[in-house]
């Protein structure tokens, strides 16, 4: 008997001690960015359609910011933000500089250094080993090498997951696994099962635009009526549907007791409103409301948290392992930074910042009249009638002045050709991110240190203008314009 009860308290002491251990060793990490996914798209956001019902029982048992928004309305900066915790305005990584510079410490560099093993499965050309999103992965497939999102029969999540369950099967623990799946950017063309969910009556035309480059609708060279976007809705929540069951077939790989799962988008997408359509340029709350849902280990209750909260801030909330209390009652800010492309096709022309705080949301673009709402289709603007332009601009400074800004450094310029990779170009201009036959002969980062060349060659300042100018021709060493104004510059100075 008393032997008997020994083997018990043995027993006992082993299960205790392996609980114990398993309650205090770090969390193996999964962060899912669903692609272009509203947060209104989802039924566990209030969606009136039961879009997400697996990720709606992740919800239910989890923790859920109902009011976290996107720093940008595009991927490159927006994934950057949740590399680096921070914002476009601080990491400079995006249109205009489109590369994030080695000296940010990203989430994936700042886990491995503690231990993790990383791996990255990313489905969008955007995100790439070329402008070092990636840096700090150990294990990294660019699954839209393979898979082209661009195409109507793209059916990267399912290859997807069995690459991530292969390697979580072989992986030491505590590991991190970043995946990007890209269902619901368009074309929307999910499997037909899916595609067939929401769709009213036959699709007539739209089945020959659901693979239209939203570049040629923001130039108008193509004209989508009501019709065609609720058509492109219905097919975007069907896609949306398909995601909810390749999430929930990835997480029959995922044991929760020992990992924090994060689910997100990068940014939202328009069918229509403010005259827009898909997502890139504009700050709306339809391009910038996502889904913020943590499930798994370190989730003690169920709760919703209404308060504002940034996707920056999932950086914060990985590596101090307390996804709790993200909201510090601090307005939330996106910036927008427009390629030569943008400027030439789009409504917004140049710089823009949005600023949420509380009910209220500001939008400001440069040399435009700026935008106020507080009603929740953002649908009437209440500056200059109620809120002053002044008012506006004041609001966007006082938060800026507490940001510190991104300053490029010369260890930070890269040649546009090393950052090019013509597979990965032609999969972008199929995507819609880059304008095709409008496109520029000179990059929006060239451009600017051009510019800077010639405004301080207007005032005499040559020797400022030449080093300008010499930054230009670092990035396009080839470029024409950059090498005569470069040339002319020189006789200036004598060198």
């Amino acid at each position: 008997m008393k032997r008997a009860l020994i083997n018990v308290w043995i027993v006992l002491l082993i299960v205790g001690g392996c609980l114990l251990f398993q309650r205090n060793r770090p969390p193996n990490v999964m962060l899912v960015v669903l692609d272009a996914v509203r947060a209104d798209a989802l039924s566990s956001y209030g969606y009136e359609r039961e879009t997400t019902p697996f990720i709606d029982t992740l919800a239910s048992k989890g923790l859920v910011y109902s009011r976290a928004y996107s720093p940008s309305s595009w991927t490159m900066p927006s994934h950057a933000s949740i590399f680096t915790g921070q914002t476009p305005y601080e990491h400079g990584c995006h249109h205009v500089h489109a590369y994030l510079v080695d000296r940010h410490n990203t989430l994936a560099e700042a886990l491995r250094d503690r231990g993790y093993v990383t791996a990255a499965f990313n489905a969008n050309p955007v995100i790439s080993k070329d402008n070092n999103l990636l840096q700090g992965f150990e294990t990294i497939d660019e699954v839209w090498r393979t898979h082209d999102p661009s195409k109507l029969d793209y059916r990267g999540s399912e290859y997807t997951n069995e690459q991530v369950k292969a390697w979580i099967a072989r992986t030491k623990e505590p590991w991190f696994v970043f995946i990007n799946y890209m269902d619901a950017h368009n074309p929307y063309w999910p499997p037909v099962e899916y595609r067939n969910r929401y769709l009213r009556g036959d699709l007539g035309p739209i089945a020959s635009l659901a693979n239209i480059n939203n570049m040629s609708v923001l130039s108008g060279k193509l004209k989508l009526a009501p019709g065609d976007y609720r058509q492109l809705r219905n097919l975007y929540d069907g896609s949306i549907s398909y995601l909810d069951y390749i999430v929930s077939d990835l997480m029959s790989a995922v044991n929760k007791r020992t990992t924090l799962v994060i689910i997100t988008s990068d940014h939202g997408e328009a069918f229509g409103e403010h005259g827009h359509f898909t997502h890139n340029s504009l700050l709306y709350r339809e391009l910038l409301h996502v889904p913020l849902i943590f499930y798994g280990k370190n989730i003690n209750e169920p709760m919703i948290d209404d308060g504002l909260v940034s996707i920056k801030d999932i950086y914060r909330a990985i590596l101090e392992a307390s996804p709790y209390n993200l909201s510090s009652g601090s307005p939330v800010m996106a910036f927008h930074y427009p390629s030569l492309t943008n400027r030439w096709i789009n409504k917004h022309k140049s710089t823009g910042f949005s600023l949420i705080d509380g009910r209220m949301h500001y939008i400001a673009f440069q040399k435009e009249l700026p935008e106020v709402y507080d009603d929740e289709g953002e649908l009437i603007n209440l500056c200059p009638s109620s809120i002053s332009p002044l008012t506006v601009q004041k609001v966007i400074n006082d938060q800026l002045r507490n940001i510190d800004a991104f300053v490029e450094r010369d260890e930070d310029l890269k040649s546009d050709d090393s950052l090019q990779d013509e597979f990965r170009l032609a999969k972008l201009r199929t995507l819609g991110y880059s304008g095709g036959e409008v496109a520029p002969n000179i990059s929006a980062h060239a451009e600017v240190h051009l510019n800077r060349g010639v405004a301080f060659a207007r005032i005499g300042r040559f020797d400022l203008a030449l080093k300008e100018m010499q930054k230009a021709q670092k990035i396009q060493p080839y470029n024409k314009r950059v090498n005569q104004v470069l040339l002319a510059i020189r006789n200036k100075v004598g060198k």
